[in-house]
This record gives structure tokens, sequence and C-alpha cells, in this order.
């Protein structure tokens, strides 16, 4: 019991110091370095502590609306610039108020936080759609996830968004994730 007890305490020292190195360290990522000598200033991540894994942490946004169901298409903004194509596989399954649905999604990146561009890849991607009566009866949630397949090293997402079924079908998605070119 005493060598579990002082063994847990030693745990917690351990990480309270190296909490407190990471913390305290100059190299620290706190800011992106801008790239100079171009007209065009470019915005490159500084990696410090993390290593120089040239992985990018985005956010954006798509907007995407059918162009010929089952595939879906729009803008992609903020962190990542271009256009997104989604297909699903069919069928799109519906439990009562929930909808299951995947597919591969092509991305093509023109611009954004990422040098690396033109950049074009893809992804495989599981959606969960579902009425939300208790919000608005109107509106469709989509949640969903996107993995690799290829084009790039990594590139996980996760989206939140809505659909409003009254008007014209705009899915509206914000992303957040990891992209590695």
């Amino acid at each position: 019991m005493h060598r579990e007890r002082s063994h847990s305490l030693l745990v917690l020292i351990l990480s309270v110091c190296v909490s407190a190195l990471v913390a305290c360290a100059d190299s620290a990522p706190t800011a992106f370095d801008s790239a100079s000598g171009s007209s065009e200033s470019q915005v490159r991540p500084n990696f410090g502590l993390a290593g120089n894994s040239g992985c990018y942490t985005v956010q954006f946004s798509v907007a995407l609306v059918p162009t010929n169901f089952p595939t879906f298409t729009g803008p992609v903004t903020g962190d990542l610039e271009g256009t997104a194509e989604l297909t699903f596989d069919l069928p799109f399954v519906f439990r009562g108020v929930v909808g299951f649905g995947a597919g591969p999604t092509s991305w093509d990146i023109t611009g954004g936080i990422v040098s690396e561009v033109p950049l074009a890849f893809r992804t495989q991607g599981s959606a969960l759609t579902l009425f939300a009566p208790d919000n608005d009866p109107l509106l469709l949630e989509t949640h969903d996830r996107h993995k690799v397949i290829d084009g790039v090293r990594k590139a996980n997402f996760t989206g939140h968004g809505v659909t409003d079924i009254t008007g014209p079908q705009v899915t509206r998605l914000d992303y957040h994730g990891v992209l590695c070119p």
C-alpha cells in the first residue's frame, strides 16, 4: 500500500515538473512565423516542441449544396480555402429521425495557411444526421468525421453543422482537425 502511494506521488511530481518545463520553454509554439523575402507573405507554423512534423491544425467551414444526388459540392473557407465534393455511398439509411451515411470527399485546396498549395486529396467520411425537433423541426443537424484516403499523409477532420430544409438545401459545416501534406 505504502509503495503504491509513493509511486503515485512520484508520478504526480514528475508530471507537474514536466508541465512546468514545457510551459516555460523558449521554443514553445506561440504564434506563426511569417516567411520573408516575397511580395506575398506566407504563413508557416512554428512547431517548437512538437517537432517539425509539417502538420497543420486547421479550422474551416464548408457550405455544401446538392449538385447531382448523392453528390454535394461547395466552397471551403477559413484555414483551408478551395472546394470540396462529397459523394455519399447509397443507401443513406434513416432510422426514425436519425440518418447514417458515408462516402468519399475530394478536397481541392488552393489557399489558406497550408504552404503546399495547390493540394488535392480525398477523405472517407461518415455522417450522423438527425432532425432536431427540440430546436427547430425544419433543421437537420449533421455530425461527421473524415480520415485520409490518399493525396496527403494525414487528414483527420471533425465537422458539425445544420441544413435548413425550408429553403435552398445548403448544409453548413464547421470543421476542425489536423492536415499533414
